[in-house]
């Protein structure tokens, strides 16, 4: 296995713990490309996506869908120039690493509208499954419509306690609320 270089040990030592997490929250949104591409732009400093795929060798489709889509997050912001030899307006690109942070608060909030909204559903309704089919899971109104017969296999379906999952979402709403 290759030992990573002394200069790639110290240019790690220099990242912030807001660079490091700015590039695991690129990873999650499009991998290594989208790595790739935002270690570029941060290297060029600003740069147009024709500039971005001829430095990261991806093709220049590609590099545009990372970049909107990393831009529609707020991770990236562009402006829109004039190229004054073809007159076509260009994007000029840059990263926001300082927007890691509000991007994480505004995901954690949906998450927590999700998960409460689920709490809800789950402590009010009572809950039906059939052993033959897993994946068969319903609400009492729709077992009942459904003569509390499982409708892939037939199968008579059962009433479940479903108190563990409600205190899993319970300790998931807390933990984040917490957060």
């Amino acid at each position: 296995m290759e030992q990573p270089s002394q200069e790639g040990i110290e240019a790690k030592d220099r990242e912030s713990p807001l660079d490091r997490e700015f590039i695991k929250v690129i990873r999650c949104l499009g991998g290594e490309e989208a790595v790739r591409i935002v270690e570029a732009l941060r290297n060029m400093g600003e740069a147009t996506d024709e500039a971005l795929a001829n430095e990261v060798g991806i093709r220049i489709n590609d590099v545009r869908k990372i970049l909107l889509k990393l831009y529609e997050r707020g991770l990236l912001s562009a402006i829109r120039v004039q190229d004054e030899s073809t007159g076509w307006y260009i994007f000029r690109w840059r990263a926001q690493p300082d927007q890691v942070d509000p991007f994480i608060r505004s995901r954690r909030r949906k998450v927590l509208e999700k998960l409460k909204r689920r709490l809800r559903y789950e402590e009010s309704q009572s809950f039906f499954r059939c052993d033959n089919c897993e994946e068969v899971y319903m609400p009492f109104d729709e077992a009942m419509e459904r003569a509390f017969m499982c409708p892939r296999c037939g199968a008579p379906l059962r009433s479940i306690d479903n108190s563990k999952a409600v205190e899993r979402i319970r300790e998931l709403v807390k933990r984040l609320e917490a957060e």
